[in-house]
């Protein structure tokens, strides 16, 4: 987010060593409206601004408590919260965005002693029906049956019939859970929160009042919990968190499986931002450039890799640009970042995986005799880099498939050893 909004400042020749010039400068720049100082080394100052509108598209959705506490002055709500508050919480962050078919798309559902799916992310390319079904989403009333509104959302609104954009598009899916209480113990969270961040779902939390449990806020959100959790004493100020909810949701990485990959475009001056689903080192991370140009910023200690924060970087003209991660010591999923390099809108591929083999060993042809018996081993697996020890977790299990359609029927893989074996004849 911060391409041609922000700026790098250092000191040059400073007269008086005494004086901490940059630190002045850090507080000039905060005095001048810059949404983000960091002063975190002494050489230089890193200021930016946050964009007025989101342009990157995400689909983006709600999940609302419908619950009798939110308006409910027993219960420590107020009358009017659910449509005075919760939908201009919903109307305002979703302006922050540009919507339409090929841009941003929203969809909300809401929970109570059930769930209800509001309007589905294909149900509204403008901005005006989207604000007219927000305004009339219903308030149920009832108990905080969470799980079902998580699963409500899983099933029904983040799938591609009902307009989810696929995985190979990279558009990050981005889902806002916005709570006032406690699940009721049978609808506990936990288990369809995970499947939804299984799913590739970025998942925020943001839980008012003083019944909510941190601990089920933590296990609804993606980690880290610092990044997606909000917690708010009353509805009162969940005006106030707008801004942030809505930059943050804009920032957003694209999860991505490992081994697999998204084929998609950026513009220029334009950054967009991947995360792997999970990490086993070693990684490899290939970029290839399809038209115009793309380079390429890798990070584990920052989510905004960009030229002035990064670990690995390919930055060259190779239309294939290759990084790969050997250090396993950071134990979560880097975050990537592509930009365009290019006057004009690049069009790119991007693939992560891990490369469990040894070094050479993971790109490997075999030739058959076409006379070779049914049940001959075509294939062994080589050894494998990837440990549980090297990766410092617990344990560590391969499950081997085959994939495309070249050997379909005709050869077999042992899913636990990947040693592969012919099942027909081969002289057809």
């Amino acid at each position: 987010h911060n391409v041609g909004r922000a700026i790098t400042m250092v000191v040059v020749d400073a007269d008086d060593t005494s004086v901490d010039v940059l630190g002045i400068l850090g507080a000039l720049a905060v005095r001048s409206g810059f949404d983000w100082v960091s002063y975190k080394n002494v050489e230089f100052i890193y200021a930016s601004t946050i964009q007025s509108t989101c342009h990157t598209p995400l689909d983006l959705v709600f999940l609302l408590d419908a619950s009798g506490s939110i308006d409910s002055t027993y219960y420590g709500g107020s009358p009017g919260t659910f449509k005075e508050r919760m939908l201009p919480f919903v109307e305002k962050v979703a302006s922050f965005f540009e919507i339409g078919e090929n841009k941003t798309r929203v969809a909300v559902a809401t929970f109570a002693s059930g769930a209800k799916v509001a309007f589905h992310l294909k149900d509204h390319f403008d901005r005006e029906t989207l604000n007219e079904a927000i305004a009339d989403v219903d308030y149920t009333k009832g108990g905080t049956y969470t799980s079902l509104g998580l699963r409500a959302v899983r099933t029904s609104i983040l799938t591609e019939e009902n307009g989810m954009r696929p995985d190979g598009e990279g558009v990050p899916r981005v889902l806002v859970v916005v709570t006032d209480g406690q699940a009721h113990s049978a609808f506990n969270p936990t288990a369809e929160a995970a499947l939804l961040r299984d799913d590739n779902i970025n998942v925020f939390a943001i839980g008012v009042g003083t019944s909510v449990d941190e601990d089920e806020l933590n296990a609804i959100a993606s980690k880290p919990s610092t990044k997606h959790v909000y917690q708010l004493h009353s509805f009162l100020q969940i005006a106030d968190i707008v801004d942030l909810m809505s930059s943050t949701s804009c920032q957003a990485p694209s999860i991505i499986s490992m081994g697999g990959g998204v084929t998609t475009g950026v513009d220029p001056c334009e950054t967009l931002f991947f995360k792997p689903n999970c990490f086993l080192a070693p990684i490899e991370i290939e970029l290839t450039s399809a038209e115009g140009a793309a380079i390429i910023f890798v990070s584990f200690s920052t989510t905004r890799p960009s030229p002035f924060d990064f670990e690995y970087a390919d930055t060259s003209k190779d239309e294939v640009k290759k990084i790969v991660i050997d250090d396993v010591s950071a134990g979560v999923p880097p975050t990537i970042a592509i930009q365009s390099s290019s006057s004009d809108p690049s069009a790119f591929s991007l693939r992560v995986w891990s490369n469990i083999f040894d070094s050479g060993a993971a790109d490997v042809r075999v030739s058959v005799k076409e006379d070779a018996a049914v049940g001959t081993r075509v294939f062994n697996t080589p050894s494998a880099t990837i440990t549980a020890a090297a990766n410092n977790i617990a344990d560590l299990q391969l499950e081997f498939s085959l994939e495309g359609t070249g050997g379909r029927g005709h050869f077999a893989v042992n899913k636990d050893t990947g040693a592969i074996t012919t099942t027909t004849a081969l002289d057809w």
